[in-house]
């Protein structure tokens, strides 16, 4: 804006476009957090009253809700959790409903799964990065799968002579935060010849889609959530970062990790809750009720965060593996 500014008059107008929801800055200096930079320009502006959407929609704010990218079902969450389920799913259907027969899907026709997993995240030498090695694993058997011949095949009568479309290995992405799963799951992949399958982070997936989205959370310990909720790392704690994660994927989203340790944050635990009621849970039994409510707040502040992950490990000790 500054450079915008030097260049701009009095009959200049500037339009600015993006979602606030989704990633923000990465800030960790303390006094930068007192200043409210970890708040985006984009997101300060629309706290203010010229940008308020019930005085001034269509004049000095105009909201986009038509979703071209995922299946209905994979909206849903988001929708209700982030944008007061006004955005409406408008994708090509013959893209987002591609895998809802996929024998990949714990339930045909609902596009998405949560494997619970109690694995065990590690660091090699003096890296601060973590890999879990079982999740790892589960994102190669879970690709391997996905690209078998046959694996979407419809059961319709019309289509019963004829070979399903493989699954083209470019439109499956493996989502991770840590550098060092991502390296083992490229060594996986490389092994067993699983080849154009794109493995990034948050970040590197912002703006971009894939028919499959695999999120590999990897997280299973309690007490090193602390640093990573204070540095913006991992998807626990972060609601934008989840944001995000969960709506990359068009036809298929499967995520992976130890819900102990996911369900500890309100919104990761309100989304298992939304999987688990739809059908769509496998692997580790939810050790909570899904039936009880839960708020999903976007805010609240890192300490106070903090404070409650602790307050729940010192109350569910036996029931939280370390």
């Amino acid at each position: 804006m500054i450079p915008i500014k030097t260049l701009a008059n009095d009959s200049t107008n500037i339009i600015l476009a993006g979602d606030h929801k989704q990633m923000g800055p990465s800030v960790r200096a303390p006094v930068a957090k007192v200043l409210g930079l970890g708040a985006s320009y984009f997101h300060r502006l629309t706290l203010r009253e010229v940008y308020d959407l019930n005085t001034w929609s269509g004049i000095t704010i105009v909201k986009l809700v038509k979703n071209f990218r995922s299946h209905p079902s994979i909206l849903r969450f988001p929708n209700e959790t982030f944008y007061n389920g006004e955005l409406q799913a408008s994708g090509a259907h013959d893209i987002t409903h591609s895998l809802i027969n996929s024998e990949v899907l714990v339930k045909k026709g609902f596009p998405i799964v949560f494997h619970g997993v109690i694995g065990k995240d590690e660091r090699e030498g003096s890296s601060p990065s973590f890999f879990n090695v079982d999740e790892a694993s589960l994102v190669k058997e879970y690709c391997e799968q996905l690209l078998k011949k046959n694996s979407n095949k419809s059961r319709s009568k019309r289509n019963k002579r004829q070979a399903a479309k493989p699954l083209d290995p470019k439109e499956i992405g493996v989502i991770t935060p840590y550098n060092a799963q991502r390296a083992k799951i490229e060594q996986l992949f490389q092994e067993h010849s699983l080849l154009d399958i794109t493995i990034g982070n948050v970040e590197e997936f912002q703006g971009r889609e894939r028919q499959v989205i695999i999120l590999s959370t990897v997280r299973s310990k309690i007490e090193t959530l602390q640093t990573d909720i204070r540095s913006a790392l991992g998807f626990v704690a972060d609601p934008q970062r989840f944001n995000v994660a969960i709506t990359r994927a068009q036809a298929m989203l499967i995520v992976i990790g130890n819900p102990r340790t996911l369900g500890l944050d309100p919104v990761w635990r309100a989304f298992l809750n939304y999987v688990h009621g739809c059908g769509g849970w496998k692997g580790e039994p939810i050790s909570w009720d899904p039936i009880n409510p839960v708020n999903a707040e976007e805010g609240g502040e890192i300490e106070e965060m903090i404070q409650r992950f602790r307050s729940v490990v010192n109350t569910a000790a036996d029931e939280i593996v370390i």
